[in-house]
């Protein structure tokens, strides 16, 4: 074959992480995905034991993978999120059918989903396995707006400017995240009530506690704390936090990647009170996009975004 595939335990970790960038040098917001950060901290927390480091024909690009069972799946991507390739040369391409042929041989299954990459795209656009996947929502600041107000919901303005007089609101990045863990600790296990109480049918690892263990390990690299930001709303009375979200930004854009919040018991709704100060934000300091990731509950629709697709490699 030309391209390489190089196996690997997480043993191993510190040879291969001389392959891998760091989230602070890759393109975009979503390359967090496929980041050194990311794989690595994947490595250290879920133990996978075989993964495969696969290089393109002159080794300029490359990205990994992980055995979980009888799937191939991206390296870090238990959690069906986002995937990325590191691209260095544009030019340098990977065997996408002599990559598929070998997993095949070994009775794999490839479970690749939500990709985004232009470059894995049209290397895998030949085959009869890549499929349109589910729909994410975005919000996008053209500049053609004067505010976000144009955007939002009247309804979600009008509870913010009732309500956000009881509240403080405050935006941390990764070094000070790493000084305060509670506050990432709490939004994590409000998180994870929540989907455990609302969401049991739709079960992956991101609902484990482990996943929190994960995403602290990922904060704790130095490397990304101008690269990660918690937003978070708090009652000026006694400080409890009612409402925060962890996200990643780069470039000029962002993604909202968790979010939690407590239970109003009334029709106020915390978590779009800090949606609309976090987006207002955003577009006040000319952040281009903000991704509200894949799925399409309608209150992101209320939040001002418009649909995009991702594609899915699935041969199960």
């Amino acid at each position: 074959m030309q391209h390489l595939i190089e196996s690997y335990s997480y043993k191993d970790a510190d040879r291969i992480s001389k392959f891998l960038l760091n989230y602070r040098d890759t393109v975009d917001y979503r390359y967090i995905f496929a980041s050194k950060e990311w794989i690595l901290s994947f490595l250290e927390i879920y133990k996978p034991q075989q993964n495969f480091l696969i290089q393109s024909k002159n080794g300029r690009n490359y990205f990994t993978l992980s055995a979980l069972n009888s799937e191939i799946v991206f390296t870090g991507d238990p959690f069906n999120d986002f995937n990325a390739v590191f691209t260095r040369d544009s030019e340098d391409q990977y065997d996408f059918k002599d990559i598929i042929k070998y997993f095949s041989d070994l009775d794999y299954k490839i479970n690749w989903t939500n990709l985004f990459e232009s470059g894995l795209l049209r290397g895998l656009s030949e085959s009869s396995e890549l499929k349109e996947g589910v729909v994410g929502l975005k919000i996008p600041n053209s500049g053609m707006t004067q505010s976000y107000d144009y955007l939002v919901s009247d309804r979600i303005c009008r509870m913010y400017n009732r309500y956000s007089e009881g509240l403080e609101f405050c935006r941390i990045f990764g070094g000070d995240i790493k000084s305060n863990p509670n506050i990432l600790k709490d939004l994590l296990s409000t998180r994870h009530n929540k989907l455990l109480e609302r969401k049991k049918d739709e079960y992956n690892l991101s609902f484990d506690k482990k996943f929190g263990d994960f995403i602290t390990r990922i904060v704790g690299f130095s490397s990304i704390w101008e690269n990660v930001f918690i937003d978070y709303c708090a009652e000026r009375n006694d400080g409890l936090v009612m409402a925060a979200s962890l996200n990643f930004i780069k470039d000029k854009s962002t993604i909202c990647y968790l979010r939690a919040h407590a239970e109003s018991g009334s029709k106020i709704s915390y978590g779009l009170i800090l949606d609309y100060w976090s987006n207002s934000k955003n577009f006040n300091e000319s952040v281009k996009i903000i991704d509200l990731t894949r799925g399409e509950e309608s209150y992101k629709y209320r939040l001002g975004a418009i649909e995009y697709k991702l594609n899915n490699f699935v041969t199960i």
